[in-house]
């Protein structure tokens, strides 16, 4: 894009001199002249424009049920965390929402808003399940939200976490993955955690499909 706009610029600055050399003087020997730069112009702004008009109608058709994704997808977790976990530590991966609507501290396992993904990464090499259970457990994590869909989290999901349940999204148009996860860090915490889910269950609108033990 940077580089189309560049381009472009160019070209005006090209039909600028063409402006004037029309008004100053036109003959039969420019002509041929005159003609390629236009023509080569409306192929550069062709060129340009093609790729940006299909990217911009598809981002204008998708942008309404994105926001709606999002909103289905990261709200009601986060509403969720401000009813019953809003004093407490917890474990996401996604921390956009979650920062906004609670007061609760957040482990971004994801490691865009905590240090110590990127600790690990730099000390050991690597960055794994058994890492995000030693320091989740250090915080004294109570529960993790979580995308266990998502490639970059899965194999990062301690196998000690015990899911409470899931919610299912009716789709994802911008990243695909449609499963909320969530689980107790502490085991201790779970029955309390499906007792929650079980008492928040009819906040959540019937888009939203509810799954796990915490339904049963």
């Amino acid at each position: 894009m940077a580089l189309g706009i560049f381009i472009i610029a160019l070209s005006l600055s090209e039909i600028k001199e063409f402006k004037f050399s029309i008004s100053s003087r036109i003959n039969r020997r420019n002509i041929a002249k005159y003609l390629l730069i236009v023509i080569s112009f409306i192929l550069i702004i062709t060129l340009v424009s093609d790729p940006l008009e299909s990217r911009g109608f598809e981002s204008l058709k998708e942008t309404p049920q994105a926001t709606n994704d999002r909103y289905l997808g990261h709200v009601y977790p986060a509403q969720f965390v401000a009813k019953y976990y809003n004093n407490s530590t917890i474990a996401v991966n996604d921390l956009g929402a979650m920062s906004f609507y609670t007061d609760a501290r957040i482990l971004d396992i994801y490691g865009l808003g905590s240090k110590e993904p990127v600790y690990y990464l730099e000390e050991t090499g690597e960055y794994n399940k058994s890492d995000v259970d030693n320091w989740t457990k250090e915080k004294s994590a109570e529960i993790a939200i979580l995308q266990p869909e998502w490639i970059v989290i899965a194999p990062r999901i301690p196998d000690s976490w015990q899911m409470a349940g899931t919610w299912n999204t009716p789709q994802n148009v911008a990243f695909g993955d449609t499963t909320i996860g969530i689980y107790a860090v502490n085991s201790s915490k779970k029955d309390e955690l499906i007792k929650n889910l079980r008492e928040f269950s009819s906040a959540i609108p019937e888009e939203i499909k509810q799954s796990g033990e915490y339904t049963q």
